[in-house]
């Protein structure tokens, strides 16, 4: 479904690796090339972000960090307008989705539990919006006391949206960012 765009990422190398073999296994003679993550992570500072190559990302006062480099932009406020993510947060918290959200919260939260014990999980929200699905998320899963909770993430192209997510939930790290540079 392409409206939420909610991806479950388990950062666990036997998860990736059984998965990878069953890709393979259902793919019948189309080569593959081998599965190894590259891992870029950004240190976080007191007031920034580091990435090995020390560019520095500052966070802002809401919270949130801008990964989106001026010549990823093809426009000069590329996503959602302000308006227009006020609107849809005005129209979300009305509710005409929660029974939606709580569907999907079900079916990851199901997923969540057949993780081996100790697996640390990050959840992304590719095009997270502002923060409506992440947020009722990490509340859900909060509720339900897992071992070892989860590393929310969300990121959107819009800076407004960000803005409004990061008052949304400061327990969610959100970031302005492509998902097609990350």
């Amino acid at each position: 479904m392409d409206i939420i765009n909610l991806e479950l990422v388990i950062t666990d190398s036997q998860t990736v690796k059984k998965r990878l073999d069953n890709t393979k296994k259902k793919a019948k003679g189309i080569a593959l090339k081998e599965f190894t993550p590259e891992i870029n992570l950004l240190e976080k500072l007191e007031k920034q972000y580091v990435c090995p190559n020390k560019h520095t990302f500052d966070i802002a006062r809401e919270g949130y960090v801008n990964l989106l480099l001026a010549h990823q932009k093809r426009t000069k406020e590329p996503g959602d307008s302000k308006a227009m993510i006020g609107s849809r947060r005005d129209f979300l918290n009305k509710g005409y989705y929660s029974t939606l959200s709580e569907r999907l919260n079900e079916i990851i939260a199901a997923e969540l539990l057949d993780t081996p014990k100790g697996t640390h999980i990050n959840i992304l929200d590719a095009g997270c919006g502002e923060g409506y699905f992440i947020s009722r998320l990490r509340h859900q899963l909060k509720a339900q006391e897992l071992p070892k909770p989860p590393t929310f993430w969300g990121i959107d192209i819009s800076k407004p949206a960000i803005k409004y997510a990061a008052r949304r939930d400061s327990e969610i790290g959100f970031a302005v960012a492509s998902t097609y540079n990350l």
